[in-house]
Order: structure tokens, then C-alpha cells, then sequence
């Protein structure tokens, strides 16, 4: 894990944030000699098990555009 001022960031962003997504390096990004954000990869197994993780938790039993009835208004409070 390394440490950069803002202002190093700022003109080298390209290249350092190359560095965390090529080789998995960690960065700290500081001002004024305290911590300001946290830079890692984004790891990508976690990416897959989000998509498509709520497939087929859902019914509809109706329209879901018709008008709802008046016995339904008080459901929806």
C-alpha cells in the first residue's frame, strides 16, 4: 500500500490508478498529512454473484399498471 499527497494524485491519476487495476496495489491518498480516501481493485468473483443474484424472487399476480381498486388504496399506506 502506498501513500500520495493529493496534489500527486491529481497530476498522476492516470498512471496510478493503471497500477491499481494491473498489479492490485492498495493506494492512500492524504491532505495535509491526513488520510483522504482509499483506493484498491475492485475484485471481480464479487461483481459476478451480484448480477442476477434477485432472479426469480418476484411473482406479479396482476397489471401492475392497471388502477388500483379502492380496497387497495389502504394496503398501500
Amino acid at each position: 500500500m502506498t501513500t500520495h499527497t493529493v496534489t500527486y494524485f491529481k497530476n498522476h491519476a492516470l498512471r496510478l490508478l493503471d497500477q491499481v487495476a494491473t498489479k492490485g496495489e492498495e493506494l492512500i491518498i492524504t491532505r495535509r498529512g491526513k488520510p483522504l480516501a482509499h483506493v484498491e481493485p475492485i475484485k471481480q468473483e464479487s461483481m459476478a454473484v451480484r448480477l442476477g443474484r434477485l432472479k426469480g424472487t418476484m411473482h406479479i399476480e396482476r397489471d401492475i399498471v392497471a388502477p388500483l381498486g379502492d380496497k387497495d388504496w389502504t394496503a398501500c399506506r
